[in-house]
């Protein structure tokens, strides 16, 4: 679908002029689009399984194919975008739609840059025109090679560089119909759980809410403070909804900090409601980069489409 198919503008333009063999298109098509799907993967951090990835990439070869052979509505821009979103959902769900939006946004952007390769390639063997004869079978199978070794580069680059910077995620905390947005860090030294039902814990400035709780709870919070505290004791419909999370900082006796359980928690589109909410007193950042943490697991589950 994307491979030679977006590159299958020269093959189309040449269609009077030249044969061709169904078998070895589909075949290539299953090759560059399983590269552009593993591609897509890849750079957004989600893992998929080798027959979903198969899966995908037969869907995009079968409608590369008849785009090529059979022409007509199938190069009907609707049709490749219908096309698209078919083979994203059938290779990377579940997810938000949010999230399907970014994966086709990312698949067609690799998709222009992959078949640039090609046509770079094309145009460096001195062809002045471009569709001005037939694309040398080895062109896409080199510029599948580049391109593998593009996206691993960029991949490792983007690794490394988080590692070092620290990777930062937007954040959406969403109870009883408000929303709290803000920046957060993604913390492999968080490793809270909620005692009761294990679910992952994401420590927030408590200051960084705002007016996302209720403010019968806000109120209450304000008097009460974090400590010592009993959740039975509270007078609000909200009481249910409260947690007690306890902790240990290196250097520090164990405390107590008081979460709750949001309807749901979104990082990067993606979102759950099994998780926790945990309020810090202190700033978790002295610069204010970010005003919360988030344990990697819960990053990885949602990527994964686990959580």
């Amino acid at each position: 679908m994307s491979g030679v198919l977006d590159r299958g503008g020269a093959i189309q333009g040449v269609m009077s002029a030249m044969v061709v063999y169904g078998d070895l298109l589909f075949l290539a098509n299953l090759v560059e689009d399983g590269l552009l799907l593993w591609a897509v993967a890849t750079l957004s951090g989600r893992r998929i399984s080798a027959g979903r990835l198969l899966l995908g990439a037969v869907l995009g070869a079968l409608y590369g194919t008849l785009a090529v052979v059979e022409g007509g509505v199938w190069w009907n821009p609707a049709a490749k975008l219908v096309a698209s979103l078919l083979v994203l959902v059938f290779t990377f769900v579940p997810f938000p739609w949010l999230g399907l939006g970014r994966l086709l946004v990312l698949f067609y952007a690799l998709s222009f840059g992959l078949g640039g390769i090609d046509f770079g390639l094309y145009y460096l063997l001195g062809r002045s025109q471009a569709f001005a004869g037939p694309v040398p079978a080895w062109i896409p199978l080199v510029g599948t090679g580049l391109g593998y070794v593009l996206v691993r580069a960029t991949s490792r680059f983007l690794r490394v560089k988080g590692r070092r910077e620290g990777h930062r995620v937007e954040m959406e905390i969403r109870f009883a119909g408000r929303v709290a947005t803000l920046q957060a860090l993604v913390d492999t030294g968080n490793q809270l759980r909620d005692p009761f039902k294990g679910h992952p814990v994401v420590v927030v400035e408590k200051g960084a809410l705002g007016d996302l709780l209720p403010g019968e709870v806000q109120q209450w919070l304000n008097v009460a403070g974090l400590e010592g505290i009993d959740p039975g004791t509270v007078q609000s419909p909200w009481v249910g909804r409260l947690r007690l999370v306890p902790f240990q900082a290196v250097g520090q006796r164990q405390g107590i900090m008081l979460g709750f359980k949001p309807d749901a928690v979104f990082l990067g589109g993606e979102g759950t409601s099994e998780v926790v909410v945990a309020l810090a007193e202190q700033r978790l950042s002295t610069t204010g980069d970010y005003r919360a943490l988030v344990p990697s697991a819960l990053v990885d589950c949602l990527r994964r489409g686990v959580a």
